[in-house]
């Protein structure tokens, strides 16, 4: 198992999104997200989606 995204939790629950609002956001499904968030194996494409609807680099999220 992956280390979990906390970062993602952070940043979204900083702008007080629910996962299913981040999701819309960036186009990804729920899933992805609580999937990132728990330390499961999303796509690089994925992240790329997340960081861009949170507006920060992919990066801070890994």
């Amino acid at each position: 198992m992956s280390k979990p995204i906390t970062k993602l939790k952070d940043f979204r629950e900083k702008r007080f999104l629910s996962q299913t609002e981040l999701a819309v956001m960036a186009g990804v499904t729920q899933g992805t997200i609580s999937k990132a968030e728990n330390g499961e194996k999303v796509s690089l494409g994925s992240i790329k989606k997340i960081a861009k609807a949170l507006k920060v680099k992919p990066g801070l999220l890994v």
